[in-house]
């Protein structure tokens, strides 16, 4: 999406350039509005634009205001046998994912995505390393 400062992008454009069917779209735009990341405007110019610079909203900010969850808690052991997150070794091993999960997400912004060139997924090696 582009910026508020090249102007409104209509959603029927958005629908088309990423392939989001329009009913969905809306509900997401919606969400987004609610959260402040976007705004709109309404008219023949209209249409949604950020409500920040691209460098203040991160991928994380995105995904909370969608209302989707990045949190992995499904247990591995069938029948009940799970004492949950203060026994279970899998409950806290979600836990620790889920938190640097958020971390990357919250470190990315939408700039950064923007200049994908910029944009570097670290290695499972690299992560290794960082904790050893």
């Amino acid at each position: 999406m582009k910026s508020s400062y090249t102007g409104p992008v209509k959603a029927g454009d958005i629908s088309i350039a990423q392939n989001i069917p329009e009913a969905y779209l809306f509900k997401v735009l919606g969400s987004l509005k609610t959260a402040g990341i976007i705004m709109s405007r309404r008219g023949i110019y209209g249409g949604y634009y950020l409500a920040q610079k691209p460098s203040e909203i991160t991928i994380l900010d995105i995904v909370k205001a969608t209302g989707n969850s990045l949190a992995s808690t499904v247990c591995l052991l069938k029948d009940n046998k799970c004492g949950g997150i203060e026994t279970c070794t899998i409950h806290k091993l979600w836990k620790v994912s889920n938190v640097q999960i958020e971390n990357v997400l919250g470190n990315i912004s939408l700039e950064v995505l923007q200049k994908s060139n910029d944009f570097e997924i670290m290695e499972p090696e690299a992560v290794n390393s960082d904790s050893h």
